[in-house]
């Protein structure tokens, strides 16, 4: 087993977007989780709530990484990283950037955070 990575804060100018969902399958309810922080680790945004139309696991990690980053545009104008544990959400999110986004944004998809 792996041990957990650290979290590393972000480049200085840069900020890092953390977001995570969880389902639970029996009972089909879904939460997210985000957490946007500045090169000095210090939290801008803390935000959570209950998606009600997700349907799996990858689905919520889908609407935790869009809400992350619609509040990243919103509250901020720094540049970001958009981190999650979500490999295949992370993946999508750079083919869509491929098409044209129009603001510097790096994705980090680790398998394993602490």
């Amino acid at each position: 087993m792996r041990e957990p990575s650290k979290w590393e804060p972000p480049p200085e100018g840069w900020i890092k977007i953390n977001v995570d969902g969880g389902f639970d399958n029996d009972m089909g309810k879904a939460g997210i989780g985000i957490v946007i922080r500045d090169a000095f680790g210090k939290a801008l945004l803390c935000s959570w709530r209950v998606p009600f139309r997700a349907r799996n696991a990858e689905e919520t990690e889908a609407v935790a990484a869009t809400e992350g980053l619609r509040l990243a545009v919103e509250w901020n104008q720094e540049k970001a990283i958009l981190e999650s544990d979500c490999a295949s959400v992370i993946q999508a999110f750079k083919c869509v950037a491929n098409f044209g986004v129009r603001f510097s944004l790096l994705f980090v998809e680790e398998s394993n955070r602490g």
